[in-house]
């Protein structure tokens, strides 16, 4: 049906701030390609959050749709991979150059139709890929500490415990000390993943990187704004963590905590790899 509508209308939501549109849009299996222009206030909405809705209405009030999901802004037509398919439905006349394909994957359909005078079809439920979504938090952990950085969360928690298990009780101030090289080593963590993350994601939006390099956020259940903040907020709350351990305690506790967690490695190895990677990426 919407495939037929026309111009749909694109509401982006972050909290009481909506910011709408009229766009396009291609329809496909399980999601919705949107078209919107680079830079515009769209574009920057989608940025800063992940909530996107669809309302479409028929001009004689014989239907009306509402969509609920998530999505993000998406990759430029020019070099999308699904450039073949989306370009019967593109908007006429306008560049490819300053079009966005954004995904919409639907959430929730709120859908009623009049099929006779004063008789109403109504359907609202939720879609399989509400279930996929699932919580937020989840996709935060997943961002956060999930994929290759899993393995040093865990080495953060247990390897400053194992030690100031064996220097033992004596230690002073111990369960402060593991306390900080705890939190310290894993929001020093989560923050350089967090950073290298977002950096990955607009590599791959510019073709430079494949999917599968920046999870969660290409899936759209974030937004890139709101997790290049998070990332700043705790790369620094680490520092800090690890930088009073040091004052206090110093010696080998502040290196356990500085190292065991991986940051210092993960953080410049996807750093690189999001800036210098020169890929023409097909997915």
């Amino acid at each position: 049906m919407l495939s037929l509508h026309g111009p749909v209308e694109l509401l982006v939501v972050r909290g009481d701030d909506v910011t709408r549109d009229k766009v396009l849009l291609a329809p496909f299996d399980e999601l919705l390609y949107l078209f919107i222009r680079r830079g515009s206030p769209t574009e920057r909405a989608l940025n800063e959050s992940h909530r996107m809705e669809i309302h479409a209405r028929h001009l004689d009030g014989d239907y009306s749709v509402r969509l609920v999901g998530h999505g993000h802004a998406g990759r430029g037509l020019a070099g999308h991979p699904e450039r073949h398919a989306l370009e019967p439905w593109a908007p006429e006349g306008v560049s490819q150059t300053v079009l966005l394909a954004a995904p919409f994957v639907p959430e929730r359909v709120e859908f009623t139709r009049v099929e006779v005078e004063e008789s109403r079809v109504r359907y609202h439920g939720p879609t399989d890929a509400a279930l996929k979504a699932g919580a937020l938090g989840r996709a935060w952990l997943r961002v956060a500490f999930g994929g290759v950085a899993f393995p040093f969360a865990l080495a953060a928690l247990i390897v400053p415990w194992i030690w100031l298990g064996v220097e033992g009780a004596d230690y002073p101030g111990r369960p402060l000390a593991l306390m900080l090289a705890m939190g310290g080593g894993l929001a020093l963590l989560g923050g350089v993943r967090l950073l290298t993350l977002e950096r990955s994601y607009q590599a791959w939006r510019a073709g430079r990187l494949r999917r599968k390099d920046a999870p969660v956020l290409s899936d759209g259940l974030l937004a890139a704004g709101p997790v290049s903040r998070m990332g700043w907020v705790m790369l620094l709350a680490g520092v800090a963590q690890i930088g009073f351990l040091s004052a206090w305690w110093g010696g080998t506790i502040t290196w356990i905590a500085l190292l065991a967690n991986g940051g210092v490695l993960l953080g410049p190895a996807g750093w690189v790899h999001a800036s210098f990677s020169r890929l023409e990426a097909r997915d």
